[in-house]
Parts: C-alpha cells; structure tokens; sequence
C-alpha cells in the first residue's frame, strides 16, 4: 500500500508534533510493541504485518515515522573481504489509511527488506579467496591480491543506501588481506599493510528510546597479523590469521558479516534486517 514519504536524513528524530488536548492517535498491530516518551514503536525482525485499525485526529493521527533495514551480506572465505550491510532507508512524517501493510525483513546474507512500497537492499557478499566483493546496498570488500570492489547503493535511491567495500592487498612473505564491507555511511576500508580493512560505519538512526547505529559492514579478514573490525552498526569483525575465527554480526541491525582468515577460518554470515515503525500515542 502506498504511503507518501518524506525522507529523513542520518540522526533524524521524527516529525515531533506536540498534541493537543482531545486529540485521538494511530491504533495498530504487528511485531514487537514498546514504548517510550511519546511514541509507540513496533520493531520487525521477521516478515509480517503491520495493520492499521484506527486513525487519530490532528496533526500526527495518520502519519508515521519508519526505517528499513536490508539483510547484510555474507563475509567472503579465506583471507577474503568482508560482508557489505544491507542498505539502510528512514522515512519521516509518512501517511498511512487504515489497512494492512505486509512486511518483508530479508536475512542475513543479503535478503531485500521491503515494506511500504519500498525497499532497502541487501548487503554485497565479501570476495572469496582472491575474488571481487558483490554489490548490494552496501557493498562487499574485494579479497587479497585484488581492487574490484562491490558498489553500495545497488537501489539507486537518493540520499544513498550504503557505500562500497574496500579493496584488498597482498604484500611481501604471503601476508594476504581483505578490504572492509561498505556500510550505510562509510565505504569499507582499503586493506593496509598487515592487516585487513575496517568495516565502513553504519548510519545513526533516532527512532527508538537511543540513537542507534544500523547498517555496519564486516571487517576484512587476514591470512596473519590480525583481521579489522566491522563498523558501527551490525558489528561484523574479520577473521585473525591462524585459527582465530571471524566475529558474528549483531542480530537486527542488517550488518555485514566478518571476512574469512587462513583456512580453515571461513567467513560469517551477515545479520538480518529489521523494520521499526514509530507513531505518537499520546
């Protein structure tokens, strides 16, 4: 069902209308209800259904705040880039009628999450073993030995729903390493000397009781030295060298997973996404 949107940039807060005495709000259904402050807020970390049973009066008695979070994409295997996350979008002061809203929340490893006639993509797959990164809505680091990374914003939206991986390298005595995945606000970093590169930073969005981070990408793995960290956001590290594993993503953030270290180190799944809708209720 279509709604009309006005988007909303990094750290928004909403439409924040101040109601009136007399005033009736939004009654709904669906997922994981809260509240805080003001606000009711409904989170999504499965396919569902968002239903509206009844509208309010005034300013805010039909409009909603919402973020969409696509699925991260998988950390590649082997010394390998990391996962891209899933493309972050957040609407404000959005229209709704009283009808029901199906949502799609994708998995990790790169699933679309789709909900109020859009969309946000899911994250670009880490490069394997001396492979290119996978574009999404953020994209893939690019393994060792390699500079074909995967491009960010795979929907096309504007302003942009994640940024590209970083590029790997390979230097003197076989130190390989992988380039970070991209997240929503940072492309993954180049792999420097020894190490693997960071995971570009996920975008702050406030529609909760706190500012979160969502959309992080995995950190690119490393045949020795030590792997980097995934971004802010869906945490995903890189694999160590040796037998040190990767770093699983945080749940529900739509983060990319870590990158794959020497064998048999493999990389990790990105995280699911998530939907949250947010409404005044009082």
């Amino acid at each position: 069902m279509p709604v009309n949107s006005t988007r909303g940039g990094a750290s928004a807060k909403g439409f924040g209308f101040t109601a009136g005495a007399g005033k009736s709000f939004i009654v709904a259904t669906g997922g994981t209800v809260t509240t805080f402050g003001d606000y009711t807020v409904h989170t999504f970390t499965s396919s569902d259904n968002f239903v509206v049973t009844k509208l309010g009066s005034g300013p805010t008695g039909n409009k909603i705040d919402y973020l969409i979070v696509g699925g991260g994409g998988n950390g590649g295997d082997r010394e390998a880039g990391g996962g891209g996350a899933g493309g972050v979008r957040y609407f404000t002061c959005s229209t709704v009628t009283a009808t029901t809203y199906p949502l799609s929340v994708g998995g990790g490893g790169g699933g679309t999450t789709s909900g109020f006639s859009t969309s946000a993509t899911g994250g670009g797959a880490g490069g394997p073993n001396s492979s290119g990164g996978s574009p999404g809505g953020s994209g893939g680091g690019a393994s060792f030995n390699t500079t074909s990374v995967g491009s960010g914003n795979a929907g096309g939206y504007s302003p942009p729903e994640g940024q590209p991986g970083g590029y790997g390298r390979i230097c003197g005595g076989g130190n390989a390493r992988g380039g970070g995945g991209g997240g929503a606000d940072q492309a993954g970093e180049n792999a420097p000397g020894g190490k693997g590169g960071y995971g570009g930073a996920g975008r702050l969005v406030e529609i909760a009781a706190t500012g979160e981070y969502y959309g992080g990408g995995g950190g690119g793995g490393s045949r020795s030295g030590i792997g980097k960290p995934g971004g802010d956001g869906g945490i995903g590290g890189g694999g160590f060298g040796g037998d040190s594993p990767a770093q699983a993503s945080v749940p529900g953030k739509g983060g990319g997973g870590g990158g794959g270290g020497w064998s048999p180190n493999g990389g990790l799944a990105g995280s699911p996404g998530v939907v949250i809708v947010r409404y005044k209720y009082k």
